[in-house]
């Protein structure tokens, strides 16, 4: 029996990382592990909606705080890539405002509020830049339009605090076709959250220079 397009991403997400392991700690530790399901209309999905509100005709879906967390198709035909959640300020954030962090988290999702808030958290907006500096180059490396997104729709995990997501728009392309992009799509997806959570060394390296001409940089716009 031939085996639909749902099935095929599940098995390559699966075998992509049934042996990941996952080399890098983030600050709150959750159990890792790719529980994968998958979705399909008429069901219960995951999230129900794709990031710009469209409903889902699948998803195959794991964890907010595995590498890649959604692989999905809206009604429209566009197939959406979902990392998992990458920019980890809040509690950073926390440290120095207590309660206030999620309203400037929400500030925070508008790149014409950095500069406000540029002198007082400029590691926190540099980390932010540092996620939209990785989307362009992973995008400039693979051809694949990485997007870095600061906060997500209210339906998702409001734990989630940012993502990278790749959209392409496949209505009338075979499911075999669909299945290389979308195997790229999550390659891309794959190699931006590594760099963008240093599990890499040279990553840590680079951001570290980035944050070094970032935090100069602000100093001379005084």
């Amino acid at each position: 029996m031939e085996k639909s397009l749902p099935e095929m991403v599940k098995e390559y997400l699966e075998a992509k990382y049934r042996e990941d392991p996952y080399p890098f700690h983030l600050p709150i530790v959750y159990p890792i592990k790719y529980d994968i399901g998958i979705y399909t209309a008429g069901e219960e999905s995951k999230w129900g909606r794709s990031l710009d509100g469209k409903k889902l005709k699948w998803s195959v879906s794991t964890s907010p705080f595995d590498i890649c967390m959604s692989v999905e198709e809206d009604e429209d035909g566009k197939v959406w890539v979902l990392s998992g959640c990458v920019d980890y300020v809040r509690d950073i954030l926390y440290d120095y405002v207590k309660e206030k962090a999620y309203d400037i988290m929400v500030e925070l999702r508008d790149r014409r509020n950095w500069r406000k808030y540029r002198r007082k958290f400029g590691k926190v907006i540099a980390y932010l830049a540092w996620n939209d500096e990785v989307a362009r180059r992973i995008t400039e490396k693979t051809g694949i339009k990485i997007v870095h997104q600061i906060g997500l729709p209210e339906y998702y995990d409001s734990k989630i605090e940012g993502i990278f997501y790749a959209v392409k728009d496949l209505k009338d392309v075979s499911d075999p076709i669909k299945f290389l992009f979308i195997t790229k799509m999550i390659d891309a997806i794959d190699e931006a959250f590594r760099i963008g959570l240093f599990s890499e060394d040279f990553a840590r390296e680079e951001y570290e220079s980035f944050l070094k001409k970032y935090i100069s940089e602000g100093k001379r716009k005084k």
